[in-house]
């Protein structure tokens, strides 16, 4: 019986044909043999295989070539100089090279990453699994379709800092907040701090997760966090505003508590109530900002909970603190059925990660200031 490299060689005597049917015939032919019996090629064969393969493969139109690389995405022992080739041409060829073939190492797809369009990126992110070295090469160059098709593979291996990134740019694009959200991979201090800029559905997920984190996980999580800060907190120099030192004094006659909120509030002294919110809950001045300013309401209710505030504190502070403005009363009835809801326990590991949360230098800044 005829080998399957004799009857490559026998095909090949069709290239020397000048017709381009003859041509596609060659294609085909040693496609065939090839796919027919891979075992039998060694190394070398099949590298030969795809030098051929590939130089006739040029001289065609793209259904051609698109035809090759659908035939060969699925190979294990598919050449890889050939594959090479097919993930670097247009996409309507790549495509099934780029997010099938399991030929294509690390190094080659970040080439591509790198040369080649976001049609490209987008192939890559649909592979079954992806390294973290890809993905960080994908989060770097990649556009809000690579970001939604990447965090939706749960093959892909995500790095923190390329988590960062995602969790960064989807305050702007409402369509990666569900699929960062549901990832098990998220780590949960950015889980927490998306709290603030996803939908009411989304921060409800969030809780139940949190009431299923593993406490040694928020440990952890926490202990990295603060790390983080502490260099940058040792070595910053804390300038008291006037609103900080108005608040110091009360915490000296021993005032700082509910009705000092209450009073700031309904006397409408904003910053020193920001102020003293913060020194209260146990959050910076820029995360009571953040909370505060929540127009849903629903982080305000978390801090409240949290700090075990009482429910009337909790009532008077988001009546009055619409940026200026009343609330509807129906409103305040939610707000004040979903306190309610929120179980303490759960309330505060929320907190826990909003008072170590990842801040800059600027973060650091007074909001009076």
């Amino acid at each position: 019986m005829t080998s399957a490299p004799s009857r490559l060689n026998a095909l090949l005597s069709l290239a020397k044909e000048p017709s381009s049917e003859k041509r596609r015939e060659l294609l085909r032919g040693i496609t065939d043999v090839f796919l027919e019996s891979t075992s039998e090629f060694n190394t070398s064969q099949a590298e030969n295989f795809g030098v051929i393969a590939g130089q006739i493969a040029r001289d065609f139109e793209m259904s051609v070539r698109k035809e090759l690389a659908e035939r060969l995405a699925c190979v294990p022992e598919a050449p890889r100089n050939l594959i090479s080739q097919l993930a670097n041409d247009e996409i309507g060829v790549a495509e099934s090279v780029l997010s099938q073939s399991g030929v294509l190492h690390d190094a080659d797809l970040i080439a591509i990453v790198r040369l080649q369009s976001q049609e490209h990126l987008a192939a890559i992110c649909e592979r079954e699994n992806i390294s973290e070295n890809v993905t960080d090469e994908l989060v770097q160059r990649g556009d809000d379709q690579v970001f939604l098709k990447l965090v939706s593979n749960e093959g892909a291996a995500i790095s923190r800092q390329s988590m960062e990134t995602i969790v960064e740019r989807s305050e702007k694009n409402k369509a990666l907040q569900a699929p960062i959200i549901r990832r098990q991979d998220l780590p949960p201090d950015l889980m927490n701090e998306m709290f603030f800029f996803v939908s009411s559905k989304l921060r409800s997920y969030i809780l139940d997760r949190n009431k299923g984190l593993d406490p040694q996980l928020v440990d952890e999580a926490i202990q990295r966090t603060t790390d983080s800060l502490s260099e940058d907190m040792e070595s910053s120099e804390r300038k008291l505003t006037r609103a900080q030192q108005y608040v110091d004094q009360a915490a000296q006659r021993h005032d700082l508590n509910e009705s000092f909120l209450v009073r700031m509030v309904r006397e409408k002294k904003i910053r020193e109530f920001i102020c003293a919110f913060s020194r209260l809950t146990g959050i910076d001045e820029r995360s009571a900002n953040r909370v505060l300013s929540d127009p849903t309401g629903e982080a305000i209710a978390i801090a409240c909970k949290a700090s075990q505030f009482d429910r009337s504190t909790f009532s008077t502070i988001i009546l009055l603190m619409d940026k200026g403005q009343l609330r509807n009363l129906n409103n305040t009835n939610v707000l004040l059925r979903i306190y309610d809801k929120i179980d303490t326990e759960t309330a505060q590991r929320v907190m826990r990660f909003w008072r170590v949360r990842k801040m800059t230098l600027s973060d650091k800044e007074s909001i009076a200031a």
